[in-house]
């Protein structure tokens, strides 16, 4: 699933995305899978920075960040600390 996932957000499956993904976050809170969790938030993170939505975008990437911990997964961590830093550069370059 995971895979597939990062080539919906890839491939901008916006409808695949928003329908399915929150089932797929449901089930790994439920059974309290912190790495599944923690990547199908960084991936939705990563598709509403795309779209523009980037204060929804930190909320979910700091949900990421949460769950990596949790799992001690620290690469995970890292990417998910690189996907926040750049929308923030991207952000900073608007403003200058």
């Amino acid at each position: 699933m995971k895979y597939l996932l990062k080539l919906w957000v890839r491939m901008g499956e916006d409808l695949k995305i928003t329908e399915e993904l929150p089932k797929y976050i449901d089930l790994s809170i439920e059974n309290k899978m912190h790495h599944y969790t923690g990547y199908f938030f960084n991936e939705y993170g990563t598709y509403k920075s795309r779209n523009g939505k980037l204060e929804e975008a930190e909320g979910y990437f700091k949900i990421a960040l949460e769950n990596f911990r949790s799992d001690g997964d620290r690469f995970e961590e890292a990417k998910a600390y690189n996907n926040m830093g750049s929308f923030m550069v991207k952000d900073l370059e608007v403003l200058m």
